[in-house]
């Protein structure tokens, strides 16, 4: 059946509870500009589409009360409920019964005159007559409002009545209406989906969100009611979110093409097992991981591999401590270089399927490897980088996990519910004011991005950060110093005073973007420690002397004996990571002789073009890609340490997870780590020993 109805009928029939939407749909999700623009089509004629309504005597779960009883058959909307939605909330000035979802906006407002629609503005509109609220005219109706209106403005209203005349037509405005009738539930499903996924207005998680309800009517309510519940601690996830979880773990695919196919009773039955695992991931993130809100995340589809791991059974928990945190260092590594920016499904599916492996984190690893690189944070990366920047929460992270307090009040920054009024908020070390006063011009771009860079910004609480808008950091950084001696160490913040005052700002940023990342790598360092390694400092590891996961080495490159550069040293150091890699893992630390001396790497330095940590960390990257190729290098991570007044590098290395060869002038060579020593293979034993470590390696 098929016609044209008129909009103010369409909106008497779901004041009725004659047009009702079935539980499938999803909520409202117009903005502001869609319902201006979509009211500006219907004033001026342009078409704006067609409805679809689904007439049954059997209806599916619907959103809020079905109509009475005694009804024969319900009238279901299939494809208009962003239209409808918005044209009911502009003529009734309410929401309508099966509103779910967005804001809504009833404050649009119709110039005489120019024949515009805009959003109230006090400045321009407030008792201006040629500006009238749209709802206000509906629903008085033409002559009532005009009638309404102070009697010196009626003349100009009647000048213009041709136009009030048109607004008022909305109401007579002819949709198209077809309806189906004699369907199957599964067949209207398939309807919906069709229709609505020839544009974009339905994502994929809407359609299969729409797919499971259909066949479980209370899904979408189970959904809400998680979502609420998670919300009440700061874990406000979206429905699709809760959808793909459960998908996944019924599935076992992050694609929703299986979903299709799996039997309700799987997705059912996977929905408890997704809400005991994300109930226990978030008390992980929160007592272990410092994050305790959602939007700490550029993207939470990092949570949903983890989710997928620990649903596996029914009593979510990491297999052990050790991989708990090895799976917190990925989720940080995804989550600082933007694993799931762009094209997410695809790279969602390949780390769904990372689960399987023997070792699902390192697997997870190798793939953000693939796909970035490189997982060791450099400096390099944080120039302009602002808050916007997938490293910004990283830096929040690490300074809760060095214990940080506020600069003035001494509260520790890592609290839980805290009120607005006392909530953290980012302050500007060189405040926003003082630098522009000085030279930095705001309208610049650069200028800007310099001003508002991570490495200038730092976490207060509100009041401490209203104290010291204005301040400039030599005035009071000093006392922050001396009445909490380890605060600005905590945020890592340059505690030369030389690089305090505005002219050294920008030497203040490049040490401060070295600091932060220092300190981001040695966090993540830690978390892969062995357990007898963790909160270790390097006078422990000296103490400890050489083992199977211990080496020292006296230099990199500089020949202690001959005093010059021996560049035949280098290989030697990547022989050292391979080994390790082809074991268990190890950290080499150079810069101290084989009996525990510190030596120092002073002289390394000095030897090259770059002569900083910096330039020697490039180096030793440079000698691993060289040796060992850019995959397995990038999972070796860099970083210094200072004893003695002696700068000490750490390299630590993981465990493969397929052979390292070292790529040799003669050909490619198998180091293994021996108790104390790195030994090459030969090809038997080589063969052998990856045959026995990695099996199904060719």
């Amino acid at each position: 059946m098929a016609g044209e109805t008129r909009v103010s009928e369409l909106i008497k029939s779901i004041r009725d509870r004659e047009l009702i939407l079935p539980e499938f749909q999803r909520g409202y999700v117009w903005n502001r500009l869609q319902v201006r623009s979509f009211l500006n089509s219907l004033y001026r004629g342009y078409p704006t589409g067609s409805f679809l309504i689904w007439k049954t005597p059997t209806p599916p779960k619907v959103r809020g009360e079905l109509p009475s009883e005694d009804s024969k058959s319900y009238r279901l909307i299939l494809d208009g409920q962003q239209r409808l939605t918005s044209v009911y909330v502009l003529m009734e000035g309410e929401a309508p019964p099966f509103y779910e979802g967005e804001k809504l906006y009833f404050d649009i407002h119709f110039n005489i005159l120019s024949e515009e629609f805009a959003y109230y503005r006090k400045a321009t509109m407030h008792g201006n007559p040629e500006w009238i609220p749209v709802t206000s005219f509906f629903k008085q109706g033409l002559a009532a409002f005009i009638q309404s209106r102070p009697p010196e403005t009626r003349d100009f209203y009647f000048s213009n009545f041709e136009k009030l005349h048109r607004l008022d037509q909305i109401k007579g405005y002819l949709y198209y209406q077809k309806e189906l009738t004699e369907l199957e539930m599964d067949r209207v499903v398939e309807v919906f989906n069709l229709v609505n996924s020839s544009g974009t207005r339905l994502s994929k998680s809407d359609l299969a969100l729409a797919h499971i309800c259909s066949l479980w009517p209370e899904a979408r309510e189970q959904f809400r009611s998680a979502q609420v519940a998670h919300a009440k601690v700061n874990f406000d996830l979206d429905l699709s979110f809760y959808t793909r979880c459960t998908a996944v773990v019924a599935t076992g695919s992050a694609l929703y093409e299986p979903l299709y196919k799996t039997p309700i009773d799987d997705v059912r039955e996977a929905w408890p097992k997704v809400t005991a695992a994300l109930d226990y991931l978030l008390n992980v993130l929160r007592g272990d991981a410092y994050i305790d809100a959602a939007g700490t995340f550029p993207s939470t589809s990092v949570l949903i591999p983890l989710v997928a791991y620990l649903a596996r059974t029914g009593r979510p928990a990491f297999d052990s401590d050790a991989q708990k945190r090895s799976f917190l260092h990925w989720m940080y590594a995804a989550m600082m270089w933007g694993r799931y920016s762009g094209s997410s499904e695809t790279r969602l599916q390949e780390d769904v399927e990372a689960l399987k492996a023997d070792d699902p984190p390192a697997q997870l690893r190798e793939n953000l490897i693939r796909d970035r690189g490189r997982i060791k944070v450099e400096a390099k990366d944080l120039e302009g980088a602002g808050v916007t920047s997938p490293f910004f929460p990283m830096t929040y992270v690490v300074a809760r996990s060095r214990g940080a307090v506020d600069w003035f009040n001494g509260v520790a920054l890592y609290q839980r519910a805290v009120g607005k009024s006392f909530g953290l908020e980012v302050h500007h070390i060189f405040p926003q004011g003082v630098l522009y006063k000085a030279g930095y011009d705001s309208t610049n771009p650069v200028h800007k991005k310099l001003v508002n860079e991570i490495a200038n910004l730092a976490y207060l609480t509100k009041q401490a950060n209203l104290g010291i808008s204005s301040k400039r950091p030599e005035v009071y950084l000093p006392k922050v110093l001396a009445k909490h001696p380890e605060a600005l160490k905590q945020q890592a913040v340059p505690q030369n005073p030389g690089q305090w005052e505005v002219k050294a700002f920008e030497s203040f940023l490049a040490a401060r973007r070295q600091l932060l990342a220092d300190a981001i790598n040695t966090y993540m360092d830690s978390l892969l420690a062995a357990p007898d390694q963790k909160g270790f400092t390097i006078h422990d590891f000296i103490a400890r002397g050489e083992g199977p996961s211990l080496e020292f080495k006296s230099s990199v490159r500089w020949d202690v004996q001959q005093q010059c550069v021996n560049k035949a040293l280098e290989k030697v150091v990547a022989k050292t990571v391979a080994g390790f890699m082809n074991r268990d893992g190890g950290t080499l630390v150079i810069g101290v002789s084989d009996d525990g001396e510190i030596l120092g790497l002073e002289a390394d330095m000095a030897s090259l073009k770059k002569a900083s940590e910096d330039g020697l960390s490039l180096h030793l990257t440079e000698i691993l890609n060289k040796y060992l190729g850019e995959v397995a290098a990038a999972a070796v991570s860099i970083s210094f340490a200072h004893v003695d007044g002696q700068t000490i590098a750490v390299v630590s290395a993981e465990p493969a997870t397929k052979p390292v060869f070292l790529d040799d002038a003669a050909g490619p060579e198998f180091y293994l780590r021996s108790n104390a020593a790195t030994r090459l293979l030969d090809v038997k034993e080589a063969t052998q020993y990856i045959a026995q470590r990695w099996p199904g390696v060719a």
